[in-house]
């Protein structure tokens, strides 16, 4: 009966021992705070269409998905490999994977210069594009299409 009740006692000390690692001065508070104390940023969060799932873009520009109900995470795609899909299509524009924008389960929309790219980063292949002629123009409907 003694054992049962000191088990619990135990387990928290433990806990309490572990959860501190090191203790924080102010000065690492203070100057710490913008450098490896910050919280890491995400860009690019939204929803997937058709899916519980969110995708987000992380600081070393890898494409990620996190999937609540079982709460894991899978990396999709990076720069590196966007930039060489798009190459395969001519395209050396310059583009920043915050602007995509997911239109399916599957397949998200970049925006690259003048140009929509619909990828599908799970099979890594572009499916198709389409030129952005009218974007903020006064004259868009003067413009060839």
């Amino acid at each position: 009966m003694k054992t049962k009740s000191l088990l619990p006692a135990f387990i928290l000390f433990c806990l309490s021992l572990s959860a501190q690692l090191k203790q924080l001065t102010i000065e690492d508070a203070v100057m710490g705070a913008r450098s490896y104390l910050r919280a890491q940023s995400l860009g690019g969060i939204q929803f997937i269409p058709e899916t519980d799932t969110v995708v987000y873009v992380r600081p070393d520009n890898t494409i990620e998905i996190y999937d609540p109900e079982i709460g894991t995470t899978q990396s999709l795609k990076n720069l590196t490999e966007i930039t060489a899909l798009l190459e395969n299509k001519n395209e050396k524009g310059r583009f920043n994977l915050g602007n995509m924008k997911w239109t399916s389960a599957t397949t998200f929309r970049l925006p690259v210069g003048g140009t929509w790219y619909e990828i599908d980063p799970f099979k890594g292949e572009v499916i198709g594009s389409e030129k952005n002629f009218g974007y903020g123009l006064d004259n868009a409907d003067r413009c060839e299409k």
